[in-house]
């Protein structure tokens, strides 16, 4: 009964690291994106919310 091919711990662990790494870095430029716009917007008088330019 050994017809589905299984993943070894290494694949799965590297599967996780690169899952993770991905998600923290987009959560990170996500965040210092808004705090950064939270505070230059009130030296600015009108700052357009344009941040992701794809």
């Amino acid at each position: 009964m050994n017809l589905i091919p299984q993943m070894s711990p290494m694949m799965w662990t590297m599967l996780f690291i690169t899952f993770s790494l991905t998600l923290l870095m987009f959560n990170m430029m996500n965040y210092t994106n808004m705090s950064y716009n939270k505070m230059m917007n009130k030296k600015k008088g009108k700052s357009l919310m344009m941040i992701w330019k794809w």
